[in-house]
């Protein structure tokens, strides 16, 4: 068939239509980058460029939804250093701390950056002359609560929730309308759609009637505002023992959890959820992986999950980064697909 454009294959990909090579598109932390909304944006549209990637998922610095809140990071700005972002401490301590959170408008501070992002990734591939799909990430409401308040002892935060509920629901709408805020300016710049992570949608954490009290019912507002603007939605399921067919309903067209490692495997998920499927890869392993094997994992995820529907990625944020020897096996195995 002829040539798609990365918009053509990404759509037919959702669509469950056939397609002229699987779309592929891997993703993950730049925190060398993540402070230069500009260098952040040629960074990730170069890389895109260079691996002959269909979409771009713009990956913010890790903690952006909370840092205007009060939560203090230590940032890695060289290229050379492999950490990431890390986690120092939050001012949020007392109820009253949280009392005093207020609504943000979408282009403030630590967010408002995240805004330009998007602002430049569109500018830049004007000026490039492509078009690849980029998708703007936001985070359900609740994870970041949870995460601003005590990232390290969820249950902690769930036992002042249950204590003051009046207290946290009103933190939670909050924090809902700035997600709203930030939707909005991003939509100004003509993403194809958002990536909504949720961390906490898990038994670990929570019953699934307590998710639909304090997760749910703030998720899908933040839906709302985009899900018939924009025809590419990523839904990431995070983590262990994930409430994942409550997830999958949510009105997404993309499914993405961590499919290499934690249930279901692609064959389930593909049973459980007409969806488009984004994965296949093994995030923590495709940096180590030589560059055979990387086509191995590329075929057999495709021979797993099938044609149409699939986009080859990660389950999260690739980590360590892959080789460029692994990147070009990626496309060099979709290529092999087609012959």
């Amino acid at each position: 068939m002829a040539k798609m454009t990365h918009e053509e294959r990404i759509k037919a990909a959702i669509q469950f239509q056939e397609v002229d090579r699987i779309p592929s598109g891997i993703w993950g932390h730049r925190p060398y980058a993540e402070l230069d909304p500009i260098y952040l944006a040629e960074t990730q549209l170069g890389f895109a460029m260079k691996n002959d990637f269909d979409f771009i998922k713009l990956n913010p610095q890790q903690f952006v939804h909370y840092e205007d809140y009060g939560v203090s990071i230590n940032m890695h700005t060289s290229p050379c250093d492999l950490q990431k972002t890390s986690f120092r401490r939050t001012m949020m301590q007392t109820l009253d701390d949280w009392k005093a959170i207020e609504v943000l408008p979408g282009y403030y501070g630590s967010l408002g950056r995240t805004v330009l992002v998007t602002k430049w990734m569109q500018k830049l591939q004007k000026q490039a002359g492509v078009k690849i799909p980029y998708i703007v990430t936001f985070n359900s409401p609740l994870t970041n609560l949870i995460e601003l308040g005590d990232i390290k002892n969820p249950l902690r935060m769930k036992e002042m929730m249950l204590e003051h509920p009046d207290v946290f629901h009103e933190v939670l709408q909050k924090l809902t309308e700035t997600g709203k805020n930030y939707i909005k300016a991003n939509m100004d710049y003509e993403p194809a759609g958002f990536f909504f992570a949720t961390r906490f949608a898990c038994t670990d954490f929570f019953t699934e009637e307590e998710y639909d009290e304090w997760g749910m019912k703030y998720d899908l507002q933040l839906f709302d505002v985009f899900k018939d603007e924009c025809y590419f939605n990523m839904l990431h399921i995070h983590g262990q023992n994930a409430m994942w067919d409550k997830i999958a309903n949510y009105p997404g067209n993309v499914i993405n959890w961590h499919d290499a490692w934690i249930p279901p495997t692609l064959e389930e998920g593909r049973k459980r959820c007409h969806k488009c499927i984004e994965g296949g890869l093994h995030e923590r392993e495709l940096g180590t992986w030589t560059p055979e094997e990387v086509k191995w994992h590329v075929k057999d995820a495709v021979e797993r999950a099938g044609r149409e529907g699939l986009i080859i990625g990660n389950g999260c944020g690739t980590w360590p980064w892959p080789s460029d020897e692994n990147l070009y096996a990626i496309k060099e195995a979709l290529d092999e697909l087609e012959r």
